[in-house]
């Protein structure tokens, strides 16, 4: 589903279940944008064939927790693309494995008591990444133009980066989560939750009209504004 677009980018939000990919489209080069949980591959490579998608340029990890890298290893097996992110945690990928972060509310305590009680969820692992690169080289190459920059965020996780286009889209990961049903903003998980309201003052900063997150629909300013308030 095309989401924002402009003279130079297009962005396309690929939701499989409850998680969600973008491909940020300039001009031939598609980059994908996080890859979901293993377990929704099959899923995201339909909805790829659906946009038509044939060749993935670079694959782009916002953070490295399993259930935004889970495909990384074999989309970028599948179109020889390579795979970038925050160097921070690059041997965790290497190795492939995360550590679950904090929870801040009984729904998400019980999601990771059952990621350490349960194997076969596997929320703490994913297929290595062998070859991760510094999204930095990506930006510096060239392949996007000057309308694409990182921002480092770190409420969520101490790697998070969040992806700006143009100056008017932001691709935010898990910044926040933003469900209908909810109608509001939050973020369930954070490893520094005394900084959520600082990231998404940092966020709001950059004067963006839409903000894509991991989880739920994009947000217009006006509901990160409103998140801030309260």
């Amino acid at each position: 589903m095309l989401v924002w677009q402009n003279e130079n980018y297009r962005i396309f939000k690929l939701s499989c279940l409850s998680y969600n990919c973008y491909i940020l489209n300039c001009g031939e080069r598609n980059i994908l944008i996080d890859t979901g949980i293993k377990f929704i591959r099959k899923a995201l490579m339909k909805r790829l064939k659906k946009l038509n998608i044939k060749s993935i340029s670079a694959v782009v990890l916002t953070h490295f927790h399993s259930d935004h890298v889970g495909n990384a290893a074999y989309i970028a097996d599948k179109f020889n693309c390579p795979v970038y992110a925050s160097p921070v945690f690059a041997e965790w990928l290497r190795k492939g494995e995360c550590v679950m972060p904090h929870s801040n509310s009984l729904s998400s305590s019980i999601v990771n008591s059952l990621s350490r009680g349960f194997g076969f969820i596997h929320l703490d692992c994913f297929d290595p990444i062998p070859n991760i690169r510094d999204v930095d080289e990506l930006l510096a190459s060239g392949m996007l133009g000057d309308g694409v920059r990182k921002i480092s965020l770190t409420a969520h996780t101490d790697d998070s980066i969040c992806i700006l286009v143009d100056n008017e889209a932001a691709i935010v990961g898990d910044a926040f989560v933003n469900y209908p049903v909810v109608n509001k903003i939050t973020l369930p998980w954070a490893d520094h939750p005394e900084q959520i309201a600082d990231s998404w003052r940092e966020l709001l900063d950059l004067n963006c009209g839409i903000y894509c997150p991991g989880h739920g629909t994009p947000a217009k300013r006006k509901a990160l504004e409103k998140a801030v308030k309260f």
